[in-house]
């Protein structure tokens, strides 16, 4: 991960991540305390709503709000992060990212995770649990993610290069019981373009992501 920028309306909660229903585990502790976590940068173009930490690792650099002192956790006195601190080069933030770098290893792992479809151009549809494998993904139009009534289905889509979704696109995520143990990840080779309005999982992407201002991120996490 190079680097995130982030825009208004952000929101990222804590949700739709650890679906514990899987025999592995995905997310390790530290990484799932971060609603947002970059290699070497964070930029936050105000104004952002994020609920949990949000920390570099290891590089220094956060910007958009308040500056953290490096290795020392600090609230954000703007008020747009809630529910945890800004993070440079911490120590938390440094165990996250290497939890990242394993569970990007295991969503990868095609033994633990064999493709359910191939994932070709526009990604717009139904798809019901799975895995799923493409090359560049887009979202045009509407993705509606159907669990079949179950609380602990599980998505993972990867993608050997970009993720872009567009201004007119939509994501809904149903039949899904309380969603208490569902899974989503998104497992990005290169760089992830979220343009909105709406999407939801976890973005696990190796070189950036960004925003175009107006996303809602009703569930998940942008590491």
């Amino acid at each position: 991960m190079n680097a995130m920028k982030l825009a208004a309306p952000l929101l990222v909660a804590l949700a739709y991540g650890p679906a514990q229903g899987l025999a592995v585990p995905i997310l390790g502790t530290e990484l799932a305390s971060f609603a947002v976590l970059g290699a070497s940068a964070v930029t936050n173009v105000p104004t952002s709503t994020i609920f949990g930490n949000v920390g570099v690792s290891a590089g220094t650099s956060i910007t958009g709000f308040t500056t953290p002192v490096t290795g020392v956790p600090t609230l954000d006195a703007t008020g747009q992060v809630t529910g945890g601190a800004l993070h440079a080069a911490t120590s938390l933030a440094a165990s996250a990212q290497v939890q990242l770098d394993a569970a990007i290893l295991t969503l990868n792992n095609t033994t633990l995770f064999p493709s359910t479809g191939a994932l070709l151009g526009d990604i717009s549809g139904t798809y019901g649990p799975g895995n799923y494998d493409g090359g560049a993904g887009l979202l045009a139009t509407a993705l509606v993610l159907d669990g079949a009534g179950s609380d602990s289905a599980v998505w993972v889509f990867r993608f050997t290069s970009t993720l872009t979704t567009s201004t007119t696109s939509t994501f809904t995520v149903q039949n899904v019981g309380d969603g208490s143990n569902v899974g989503i990840y998104w497992v990005v080779g290169d760089a992830a373009t979220l343009n909105g309005p709406s999407f939801a999982g976890n973005v696990l992407a190796s070189a950036a992501i960004t925003s175009d201002g107006f996303l809602t991120l009703g569930c998940g996490r942008l590491l």
